[in-house]
């Protein structure tokens, strides 16, 4: 199987490879979706995203983007994101976009596995969720909401039905000093 894991974690993102290639796969590793070589979309099997990767600021680099734009060129391609920083809103978008699942990270290998359809179903429950908060959630979906305006605070403060003071308030609040 031919998989793509666009992490920015280097560590993170050689020790999946690692894992995936004694499995016998063929594992195509990249830090960001401009560093994707073209040529080689169409010849995945899966694909395994980071949500929020370094430059996520930057246009179209972030996995939802990312999921988008590979969509677009192999749409039987099967899609997992995994995220830290996971909310309902991305999941959903995610969904939308055809991930076939959405994982929190930390992520244990063999729901990876079982994610990308070449494992079966580890015999836990249920995969870890991190339990995030309900601050994180509000962050997290603020941040989605600016993104999907291109940065614009005012058009998002209309989307979320705040005034756009209040959103800067929020998004001060939400700054680690």
């Amino acid at each position: 199987m031919n998989i793509l894991l666009l992490e920015d974690d280097a560590a993170l993102r050689r020790a999946l490879a690692r894992e995936l290639v004694d499995l016998g796969h063929r594992v195509l590793q990249a830090s960001l979706w401009s560093e994707v070589p073209p040529e080689e979309l169409p010849s995945l099997d899966a694909a395994v995203f980071d949500l929020r990767l370094t430059a996520s600021g930057a246009a179209g680099e972030n996995g939802l983007d990312a999921l988008a734009a590979l969509r677009g060129v192999n749409p039987h391609c099967r899609a997992v994101l995994m995220t830290g920083y996971g909310s309902h809103a991305t999941a959903l978008e995610a969904g939308r976009l055809g991930a076939a699942h959405y994982l929190a990270k930390p992520v244990a290998m063999p729901w990876l596995l079982w994610a990308l359809a070449i494992g079966p179903r580890p015999a836990d429950a249920e995969p870890e969720t991190g339990g995030a908060s309900l601050a994180r959630n509000e962050r997290e979906y603020i941040e989605y909401v600016i993104a999907q305006c291109g940065g614009n605070v005012s058009q998002a403060a209309r989307l979320l039905g705040l005034h756009r003071q209040s959103l800067q308030r929020k998004l001060k609040k939400f700054a680690t000093p």
